[in-house]
């Protein structure tokens, strides 16, 4: 590592460790990080013990190395992984294409939850403790369809009419 240790001014091209963090899309501790295994070198250290990096260099070093976050904000719209069952039911429920958060389509997964629940209180009659623990989520499960099937009633009635012949209830 070459640290000069020449005055701050003579150089405008040097930026600090918060804007190579900044530049970097990192933390500052990342670039501490950086600095420790060698992956890159500061250009210059003050008495102080701050560091300063050349622009061009932190450039370069964004260039050739590969980020997770690269300084782009987190994409949160990218729906949770589902198995391959759920996503047959989303698809089924969906309202529009890439649909996976409407009314609709949990209202599909929670039946989806009713009907493995249920096969699975036929199967764990003679369990009592088990039997009463699925007895739970299902009345929990049935609970969150029917708020959720309220509230598509108060919003569309057309789409609530038809959730309710695609679950099969009689309302």
């Amino acid at each position: 590592m070459s640290i000069h240790t020449e005055d701050l001014d003579s150089d405008s091209d040097r930026i600090t460790k918060k804007d190579t963090a900044d530049l970097l899309g990192v933390s500052r501790r990342t670039v501490s990080s950086y600095v420790e295994k060698g992956k890159l070198s500061p250009c210059y250290k003050d008495s102080f013990g701050k560091i300063y990096f050349e622009k061009s260099a932190v450039l370069n070093f964004k260039n050739t190395h590969k980020f997770k976050r690269a300084g782009k904000p987190m994409n949160y719209s990218l729906p949770p992984r589902y198995s391959y069952e759920e996503m047959k039911v989303i698809e089924k429920w969906q309202v529009q294409p890439k649909d996976v958060s409407s009314l609709d389509v949990q209202i599909g997964l929670l039946t989806r939850k009713i009907e493995d629940i249920e096969d699975r209180l036929k199967v764990l009659q003679d369990d009592e403790m088990d039997f009463m623990m699925l007895r739970m989520h299902l009345l929990k499960a049935t609970s969150e369809r029917r708020k959720s099937l309220d509230l598509l009633r108060s919003t569309d009635t057309i789409r609530y009419k038809r959730a309710l012949e695609k679950t099969g209830l009689n309302v």
